[in-house]
């Protein structure tokens, strides 16, 4: 349809000026930038999985593929058409960089797929806070910015959750760090 090719060549002229801008920067700027793309690699992950678990067709899994991040779109389809499983997708990102995590998943992955995504959240936050090194300005800005995003995570989540009657305990695990919002007034 029409808004599924505008959709379309929307996400590629994103990943086209992502790459763009990656090939201007260097040094520490490149190395923030690099690992904040990720979250595209993040989104590509969850949304074939969750594709699997409804056993989707390999087309309507790849129109939510964004190859904006390291990744370009022929590894996202490749892995999409070789896998049946969630099993098969996660044995087929060996070599991506959260293959380790996903992989330690595995198992939970079918049963509790929102619990897994939130524990892939938290690994790339993690990664993205200890990429960024607050020696300038700008990189301090940065860190600011990735601490109020976080934050408001955090609020979409407890709003989430609150609505749905979570337990609290588990409201806590769901909780991202690294925000300037203390957990105790989550």
């Amino acid at each position: 349809t029409g808004f599924e090719l505008t959709e379309l060549a929307l996400n590629r002229n994103l990943a086209e000026v992502y790459h763009q801008i990656l090939s201007y920067c260097d040094g520490d700027l490149y190395n923030m930038l690099s690992v904040y793309l990720q979250r595209e690699d993040i989104w590509n992950i969850k949304a074939i999985l969750r594709g699997k678990s409804y056993n989707a067709k390999p087309d309507e899994i790849m129109n939510a593929v964004r190859s904006a991040g390291k990744y370009p779109e022929e590894y996202w389809k490749e892995i999409v058409q070789k896998s049946k499983t969630i099993s098969e997708t996660i044995d087929n990102l060996k070599g991506n960089e959260y293959y380790e995590i996903i992989s330690g998943l595995k198992e939970e992955w079918e049963l509790h797929p929102a619990e897994c995504e939130n524990k892939l959240e938290q690994v790339y936050y993690s990664n993205l806070l200890n990429s960024i090194h607050s020696r300038s300005e700008p990189n301090r800005l940065f860190l600011e910015f990735i601490r109020r995003e976080i934050d408001l995570l955090n609020i979409k989540t407890l709003f989430m959750t609150k609505f749905e009657l979570v337990e609290p305990a588990k409201i806590a695990i769901m909780i991202l760090g690294g925000g300037d919002i203390l957990e105790k007034t989550m």
